[in-house]
């Protein structure tokens, strides 16, 4: 895995690059014409959300009291629908569960509501329409989604293929069925 270019730089400057994507993502959608209300989710979609992993570090760094936190967040607007709440909250959990090691059912259910609930503790969902019922709908739908992409894996055990019986077969001669025509394979 190579080098991480903000393991060097300064937590300020690696907020201020990592949040320059939604403005640029804005001036993307814009060049290509696309409608003011996913323009609107674009600029949303983080709401004003603090950039905790370079908070965190600049706080080691310089200590806490030397620190502001307005200097870590997204530009914002808050989320102004439920839909750029919706994107804004899939975003942070699809991210999230992908980094998870070792991802089971309780810890995918456990990740999923927390980060739900620091939005929400964060005022993030403060000027959307969402109900309490909806957030509750949102992250079972989020825990069936991801817990079927990023599942345990079980390990297959290995099998030899060729040495395998196939029981009530002739071996000189198989028929195999190749669309609706039945061909006799021989070896």
């Amino acid at each position: 895995m190579g080098e991480n270019p903000h393991d060097k730089t300064d937590p300020r400057v690696s907020t201020a690059i990592l949040t320059e994507h939604t403005r640029d993502g804005v001036e993307l959608a814009r060049r290509h014409h696309l409608p003011e209300p996913i323009i609107d989710m674009i600029r949303q979609h983080h709401g004003d959300t603090p950039v905790m992993y370079f908070y965190a570090k600049a706080v080691k760094m310089f200590g806490e009291e030397n620190v502001d936190i307005r200097d870590f967040r997204y530009d914002g607007p808050k989320p102004q629908t439920s839909e750029a709440a919706i994107l804004m909250l899939s975003d942070t959990v699809e991210a999230a569960v992908r980094a998870l090691p070792d991802p089971t059912q309780e810890k995918i259910s456990a990740l999923i509501r927390k980060l739900v609930r620091g939005k929400m503790e964060d005022g993030q969902l403060d000027e959307c329409t969402l109900t309490f019922r909806d957030i509750g709908k949102i992250c079972s739908a989020f825990e069936t989604v991801l817990q079927g992409v990023f599942h345990e894996r079980i390990e297959y055990p290995s099998v030899d293929l060729s040495r395998a019986q196939h029981h009530g077969e002739d071996k000189t001669s198989r028929k195999q069925t190749v669309g609706a025509k039945q061909t006799e394979v021989k070896p």
